[in-house]
């Protein structure tokens, strides 16, 4: 990949964007047993230009989620790229569904998000999207409804 990579920006100097599109950090036991840090060195290798955490970036929770792809004050995120979301948002505290009340349109399909925190209650709740990596607490109270990414 990286052979490829060089090549096509070598052609098309300043003209080339590499974006990875998810699904980064699981599909191998070196992934697993790293809690995805093996495939993280890799891509910090490939440099992407941008990333956009698919579902499976999500699997070691969110803690390492944003530890990944956020960083925290002070502390650059383990995959040096620029990360990106459109539709990611902390939940809301004391909410059973992962849709803040009020900031958008509880319509099945219409408004469905990813939501850091969200409450296993939701498990297999029509209309909404289930993450393995949702949690049973919402720990990030004073960030509700804002974008991490």
């Amino acid at each position: 990949m990286a052979t490829v990579i060089n090549h096509i920006r070598k052609a098309n100097p300043e003209k080339t964007l590499y974006f990875n599109t998810g699904d980064t950090l699981q599909g191998s036991a070196e992934a697993m047993f790293t809690h995805g840090q093996a495939l993280i060195d890799v891509m910090n290798l490939l440099k992407p230009d941008f990333d956009e955490p698919g579902n499976w970036d999500y699997l070691y929770g969110p803690e390492r989620f944003l530890e990944t792809f956020v960083g925290s004050p002070g502390k650059l995120p383990l995959l040096d790229t620029k990360t990106v979301a459109a539709n990611l948002y902390y939940v809301c505290a004391d909410v059973s569904e992962p849709l803040c009340p009020g900031q958008v349109s509880d319509k099945p399909g219409e408004s469905d998000r990813p939501a850091l925190g969200v409450d296993k209650k939701t498990t297999g709740v029509p209309g909404y999207i289930d993450f393995p990596s949702t949690d049973a607490t919402t720990p990030y109270p004073k960030l509700a409804g804002q974008r991490p990414l």
